[in-house]
């Protein structure tokens, strides 16, 4: 992730890799490169599993799966990794759960 990253999409971009985790999805986030912050250019890679977060990345939305938002939505973030159809939503103690008891 860019350092230029700010801490609400850095935080969010994690609360959504501890969901995949806690859901026993993680392996979906395998190959992904993430990119969130500002940035001049884009890096070298998949562009079928480039993940662009927040508003800051927009200019490049069609260059990867875009998730809009500042920040953005963590659920929406996990339902670009494992496919909107495969994403399982959340409630408050999910959320709860995932952010103050991780998995060990």
């Amino acid at each position: 992730m860019n350092e230029k990253a700010c801490s609400g999409c850095r935080t969010l971009v994690l609360i959504a890799l501890r969901r995949l985790r806690i859901q026993d999805q993680f392996d979906k986030a395998a190959g992904w490169t993430v990119v969130a912050g500002k940035i001049d250019k884009l890096p070298d890679v998949d562009r079928e599993k480039l993940l662009l977060v927040g508003a800051c990345t927009a200019k490049f939305k069609k260059e990867g799966i875009f998730v809009d938002g500042c920040g953005p939505v963590s659920t929406e973030i996990v339902g670009a990794i494992v496919g909107e159809e495969q994403a399982v939503w959340w409630d408050y103690a999910d959320i709860s759960a995932a952010v103050f008891n991780p998995p060990r």
